[in-house]
């Protein structure tokens, strides 16, 4: 995903919960792949901050906020200090 693109389709009013094929949307997308990258990250903030629900479920049952709760700590990076944690958008 790229920042600049999902900023202009957002301003020229493309919805935000669209889904896709499997029911995901693009903050269920930028989450599922974010690994610390920055320009994801201002993705996400991007998209929260426009309204993109952390409840939509997708057609396997699971949403933005189950996703958080299972993968949103990061990664270990061997000394339990996480690289990337997603939790704080769950307040």
């Amino acid at each position: 995903m790229n920042y600049r693109i999902v900023s202009h389709l957002i301003d020229c009013g493309a919805e935000i919960d669209i889904r896709e094929i499997n029911g995901n949307t693009p903050l269920w997308i930028a989450v599922m792949n974010y690994r610390g990258q920055e320009n994801t990250i201002k993705i996400i903030n991007l998209l929260v901050s426009k309204g993109a629900s952390l409840d939509v479920i997708n057609y396997h049952d699971r949403s933005v906020r189950d996703i958080i709760n299972i993968i949103g700590g990061g990664i270990d990076a061997g000394h339990n200090k996480k690289e990337w944690d997603l939790r704080r958008l769950l307040k």
